[in-house]
């Protein structure tokens, strides 16, 4: 199994293969743009998120420009990042890359927060979406931070704690024992700190 996003995929290789297909699906002539709206949006936004350099970027993308490779050969992929205009990135970097060092301690910082993400979901009795209202039941949806996103709850945490942010890693992108009092200190500022609401997943990818 291999997870790229929300979505779960028998096996890398497998995730690959779609991305391949999709991409030289949506590719119209030798260039396409690719805005808010479209399906295959999504699915972008769950690429380019895995990139290992994107928590580097500090950016929103808000659309994908796809064009033929040179030599006919394969598709490139640029996204546009606000701030920060166009960024040339490598699709495949995407599933096979390794995170930095900054993509890993955002990944744990999410992971550790999750069960206060579950226990507000578990709450929630509002049945359709605040943006678009469309009916929750019947689509995927997703728990939005709110009106603070988790990039601004994550970079003012790291401006303020006294501890030493954490470089090394277990598996699966989780804090080691020795960082235990910075983990605990981050639950703590995100409980205080952190709003929710749910949405479906279509105007939840528009937003990050």
């Amino acid at each position: 199994m291999y997870q790229l996003g929300r979505i779960k995929y028998p096996s890398k290789k497998f995730c690959k293969d779609y991305y391949k297909k999709e991409l030289e699906r949506y590719l119209k002539e030798n260039e396409t743009i690719i805005e808010e709206g479209d399906e295959f949006f999504r699915y972008l936004k769950y690429l380019v998120e895995n990139h290992p350099k994107y928590e580097e970027w500090n950016c929103d993308v808000t659309k994908f420009y796809l064009k033929r490779a040179p030599g006919g050969k394969g598709v490139e992929l640029e996204c546009y990042c606000e701030p920060g205009g166009w960024h040339i990135f490598s699709w495949t970097k995407c599933i096979d890359g390794e995170k930095t060092e900054a993509g890993r301690l955002s990944a744990a910082m999410r992971k550790s927060i999750r069960y206060q993400t579950e226990l507000f979901r578990k709450s929630w009795t509002i049945e359709t979406c605040v943006l678009c209202n469309c009916n929750l039941q019947d689509t995927e949806n997703h728990v939005d931070h709110y009106p603070m996103k988790f990039r601004q709850l994550r970079n003012n945490f790291l401006e303020q704690t006294k501890h030493p942010v954490p470089k090394t890693f277990g598996p699966n992108e989780t804090f080691l024992e020795c960082d235990k009092e910075f983990e605990t200190e981050w639950n703590e500022y995100h409980k205080q700190n952190a709003g929710f609401r749910i949405l479906c997943a279509k105007c939840n990818t528009k937003l990050r």
